[in-house]
């Protein structure tokens, strides 16, 4: 079976087997680093996060001379390109499925900084 976007596929012991297209060689941002010559490794961006809700806010501590605590929040996506509404794509990799339906959820460390919160370094 041939999709349409950054990857195509075929069904292999009943598991679907992805390999780049083109497009998809275009899209992908690699790692910096490569831990196997023979294999490329990297991600796809497939739209933006908006926060929609925190939905946890650990108690915040001291660590060291900064304040520091981490949010748990959910969020949904922007500007999804239309190749992440492939339904095989999302089944086999569960993170874009629920990132694209709206699902997702995400943490972040922050520390307090200048008397604001700010992602942590």
């Amino acid at each position: 079976m041939k999709e349409e976007g950054p990857s195509s596929s075929t069904n292999f012991r009943k598991q679907a087997i992805f390999t780049l297209t083109e497009e998809g060689k275009k899209l992908l941002v690699t790692n910096e680093r490569q831990p196997f010559p023979s294999k490329l490794y990297g991600a796809f961006c497939y739209g933006k996060a908006k926060l929609t809700k925190v939905l946890n806010w650990d108690d915040p501590m001291k660590l060291g001379g900064a304040v520091v605590t981490t949010v748990t929040y959910a969020y949904e996506l922007t500007d999804v390109p239309k190749w992440a509404e492939n339904k095989q794509l999302q089944t086999s990799f569960p993170a874009l499925g629920n990132d694209v339906t709206g699902k997702g959820k995400a943490n972040l460390g922050v520390s307090l900084t200048d008397g604001h919160w700010q992602p942590a370094t």
